[in-house]
């Protein structure tokens, strides 16, 4: 897939020849999904990194979706309508297309019931509005919010690129839905009383991770713990490599891939909880391993079948040996009832190669393998063959989006890996997706396909006899209501909007709201705690109530709010002059920043911080013993700054400092660089030299200054 997808047309005055041309570069130089056919077949179908299938049809709306029956659009609407999906899958592949297509079928329409040539280019402003209305009559009111910004995106396509340059500006008149969090309704207010895990429900899954001693229990308990740590989506955790887990500045973190961000994001992990992440990953590191030992053998050994325990061929068959029905089974896992009945009819005398033979096997499984016998004997080639077209990765031998071998997943296990009835496929690799992980937190009731019946597959919680509160009642959860109920106590703990945004990979602040489970009387409470204060509340309440923290509550005279920094507040006048000092780890050590006692999360980057001074200090005083150039300067700079944050520490850890006070550097322990220009020419000189010098160096600084 092409990095860059662009389309520029010839000209602003012969629409026809920019529709002919844009046409043309998407059917003839952009090859996405043209092994499925590319412009000679009316739908494509593209499959996401969890395997789930998104059709695209170039066909008339149909209330109902039919697999076989549908009406393809008419040319040239239908070539056009190609291009454009084409033009932008092949930018970025999103599971929303069916929002594009969508939209596509309702001009079509609007065409049709207008009279109107089957052209885009007989798109105009009636047409556009025949269309919003289209979309209000067959959407819902949530729908339509999104159907009807993919047609405000086409409208401005068709515009920019000069197909239709007269097309009046649309605006999409369908506002998004309030979230339900926020709704007052009965329903809502029912919802999101259900939607919240209790702490009880939370307790039993951590439980559930302590008692866990099955492979398949031990697996999905961890995979729980890596959504519990902090807020992640169901399928985000199938991106984390086994080398995910990294130590740095002191703390733990992971290597996280937030697909709402679209970018990759270290998270904290929680001093308490780092015991258990870690053991999580070293469970999930033991259980796939014979997962990434196959995917790193098929990448490896092209046309090369593993050989796994299993198989009952001698070490040396050749890869190219006809496979009789027993071996085959064998090397393909099949269950013993089947590989039983083949070694009976050895046991008799009977031919394994026969079709008779191979009727066997027929009950268990028939197209693929008549396809397999299709073009001759079946060999370990053919296996290899078909092993790598069954469980490759779209972007094989990397998994999709993180340019990283699938034989380094951490989620990776074998096919059938936690049947009980079946063996599990030895030569796989697969990466169960967000379906099975709902099974596990949910249970849920199949249909078995011999025989008709619904039988149960039992969650997590039903395997170890855990119940709700009222000690009857079953516990179903999602993978979506664990981000919720982190989400949520985020907010009952104080943490800023930003953090908490950064902490769950949004990429929009206002999406907290979504998830905001609060009680309405907490709520309330919330609003009211900052309508009790007759005056300006100090530093530390308007922290706790996410309020903004004046320069008056830190203890400098000037209207304004301070600036948040990771550590505490800079109380710098930034309308005068930017920071030279460069921010971040230089802040504690300035007398323009500002700590607060009672702030744990800004204690806690202080002695991250503290650490990896210690390091760096370290490093210094070894290269100082082998005297090694400008190393002295370093060891006295390291030194005095982590000497000022460890008495920052100690000061807000001591005991006898009240919560809520501000502590800082005295600005003699902070000179600027005037200060100390002036202070190291001065030394040593006599008290006339002293007065022209300071005369001098003063009259150069202030000239720089009025220039600058």
């Amino acid at each position: 897939m092409s990095n860059v997808v662009t389309f520029i047309p010839a000209t602003a005055d012969d629409p026809e020849r920019n529709l002919a041309d844009f046409v043309a570069y998407c059917r003839d130089t952009l090859a996405l999904y043209e092994d499925q056919g590319g412009f000679a077949v009316d739908q494509w179908i593209y499959t996401d990194s969890n395997g789930k299938k998104h059709a695209m049809r170039f066909a008339q709306y149909s209330a109902k979706t039919d697999t076989y029956n549908y009406v393809p659009f008419s040319e040239p609407y239908l070539s056009f309508a190609k291009g454009y999906v084409r033009f932008h899958q092949e930018q970025q592949q999103k599971t929303s297309i069916g929002n594009k297509t969508s939209v596509l079928a309702t001009i079509y329409d609007a065409l049709r019931e207008l009279s109107r040539p089957l052209d885009i280019l007989d798109l105009d402003g009636v047409v556009v509005e025949r269309s919003a209305e289209l979309i209000r009559e067959r959407n819902s009111e949530a729908r339509c919010y999104h159907i009807g910004n993919e047609l405000e995106i086409l409208c401005n396509f068709l515009r920019d690129k000069c197909i239709c340059p007269s097309l009046p500006v649309w605006k999409n008149p369908y506002s998004r839905q309030p979230y339900r969090a926020q709704g007052t309704s009965k329903d809502d207010r029912e919802w999101q009383e259900e939607r919240c895990p209790s702490i009880h429900q939370m307790l039993a899954l951590a439980d559930i991770f302590r008692l866990a001693a099955e492979e398949k229990d031990l697996y999905w308990s961890s995979v729980i713990v890596l959504l519990m740590f902090a807020p992640g989506r169901g399928s985000e955790p199938s991106s984390l490599m086994i080398d995910s887990l990294i130590e740095e500045d002191g703390r733990l973190k992971v290597l996280w891939y937030a697909k709402k961000k679209a970018e990759w994001t270290k998270k904290i992990v929680p001093i308490q909880m780092e015991p258990v992440v870690r053991e999580a990953f070293a469970r999930l590191t033991k259980i796939g391993e014979p997962a990434r030992e196959a995917a790193k053998f098929a990448f490896e050994n092209s046309g090369k079948f593993l050989r796994h325990p299993d198989c009952i061929t001698p070490p040396d068959f050749d890869e190219d040996g006809p496979l009789d029905v027993l071996e085959f089974t064998c090397a393909m896992n099949f269950n013993e009832v089947t590989i039983n009945k083949l070694k009976l009819r050895e046991d008799e005398g009977k031919s394994l190669s026969d079709n008779g033979a191979w009727s066997k096997i027929n009950a268990d499984a028939t197209k693929w393998i008549t396809h397999l016998r299709a073009s001759g004997p079946v060999t370990y080639r053919k296996l290899a063959e078909h092993t790598l077209a069954k469980y490759r990765t779209i972007s094989w031998p990397n998994i999709p989006k993180t340019n990283r071998p699938v034989s380094d997943s951490l989620l990776l296990v074998l096919d059938r890996q936690f049947y009980t009835d079946r063996l599990p496929v030895r030569f796989s690799w697969v990466i169960p997706n967000i379906n099975a992980l709902n099974d596990e937190l949910g249970g849920r009731d199949f249909k078995e396909s011999k025989d008709g019946s619904w039988v149960r597959k039992t969650s997590i919680f039903e395997r170890f006899g855990k119940l709700d509160e009222d000690g009857k009642t079953p516990i179903e959860l999602t993978s979506h209501q664990l981000r919720v109920w982190l989400s949520t106590w985020a907010e009952r703990g104080g943490m800023s909007e930003w953090q908490i945004a950064q902490w769950a990979g949004r990429a929009r602040i206002d999406d907290n709201k979504a998830y905001d489970l609060r009680t309405r009387e907490e709520k309330h409470e919330a609003a009211k705690a900052v309508l009790r204060f007759n005056k300006a509340p100090t530093a530390i309440e308007a922290v706790r109530l996410n309020l903004p923290v004046t320069y008056e509550s830190l203890g400098v005279d000037r209207p304004g709010v301070a600036h948040a920094t990771l550590y505490g507040y800079c109380v710098k006048d930034w309308a005068m002059a930017p920071c030279m000092k460069g921010g971040g780890e230089a802040c504690p050590g300035c007398d323009d920043h500002k700590c607060i006692k009672g702030l744990d999360d800004k204690l806690e980057n202080l002695e991250s911080l503290e650490a990896g001074m210690t390091r760096e200090l370290s490093r210094a005083a070894q290269e100082l013993d082998v005297k090694t150039f400008g190393a002295n300067n370093w060891y006295r700079f390291l030194g005095f700054r982590l000497a000022k944050i460890r008495t920052i520490i100690s000061r807000l850890k001591d005991s006898d400092t009240p919560v809520g006070a501000i502590i800082g550097v005295p600005p003699e322990l902070d000179p600027s660089p005037l200060q100390r220009a002036r202070s190291t020419v001065i030394q040593g000189a006599s008290v006339a030299d002293q007065q022209s010098v300071l005369t001098a160096s003063t009259k150069k600084f202030l000239g720089w200054s009025r220039n600058a």
